[in-house]
């Protein structure tokens, strides 16, 4: 049981006449047939674990079965599965909460809520929970260190146009973008870093700057080589 749940149902504003217990009742029976086996029902997930037999694990979102009857025919369509519906115009989402109950060699017996405040409150509860958990994940998507897919690439293009290589992954990309935005510029050591990460002539034995008789433009044409002396000053040289 989620402690939001607990919480909301704890309150002490709420009507006397809505009953805190959850007024159990048998829902449906649940075997499998395999040396090992045991069920989880955990907000709106049925899932199970097994071992031998012919059968697989389930992960059974509850919200997709309007009542228990329709459950239970879907589970007796799973190999080595067989469950038995009691009270089958109950909603599946009543089902109340189990962890790790064995279903192997004699059938386990599930129960469900009938309590009008538990049928109001479950819901809520799992709401709120499901914010809290997308606010988590929006507030990781601000960061670069945790954002992920398609918020990287907006943080790329945010801090300067940075934009993610071909097959770059996730854990390659969002270092890249903090290391260019706290790069060095308008230095020697700047440019040196730049071209070593860019791996343009690596490795670098000097960069230097100041007044040369011939530098190479990387321009138009590449590697036009200029040779008189106004245009040589205050230039970059860049030797590997």
């Amino acid at each position: 049981m989620s402690e939001v749940f607990q919480r909301l149902i704890s309150n002490n504003n709420l009507p006397r006449y809505l009953l805190k217990d959850p007024q159990p009742v048998q829902a449906m029976t649940l075997l499998y047939a395999g040396t090992a086996a045991v069920v989880t029902i955990d907000r709106h997930h049925l899932t199970t674990s097994v071992r031998g037999g012919s059968g697989a694990n389930l992960d059974i979102d509850l919200q997709s079965y309007a009542t228990i009857s329709l459950l239970v025919t879907y589970i007796n369509t799973q190999t080595g599965y067989t469950a038995t519906a009691i009270a089958g115009g109950a909603p599946a989402l009543s089902l109340m909460e189990v962890q790790n109950l064995s279903i192997i060699t004699t059938a386990l017996t599930l129960s469900a809520f009938t309590s009008l405040l538990w049928q109001i409150m479950y819901p809520i509860a799992w709401a709120i929970e499901d914010s809290t958990i997308n606010q988590h994940g929006g507030l990781d998507e601000t960061a670069i260190e945790s954002g992920d897919d398609g918020w990287l690439d907006k943080w790329g293009n945010t801090y300067g146009f940075i934009l993610r290589l071909p097959g770059e992954s996730d854990a390659q990309y969002g270092p890249r973008i903090m290391k260019e935005v706290v790069r060095l510029r308008l230095s020697v050591a700047g440019i040196a870093i730049a071209l070593m990460d860019a791996g343009v002539g690596s490795p670098l034995t000097s960069v230097t700057d100041g007044h040369h008789d011939a530098v190479w433009v990387m321009g138009d044409p590449l590697g036009k080589i200029l040779i008189d002396r106004i245009h040589c000053w205050d230039v970059i040289w860049v030797q590997w």
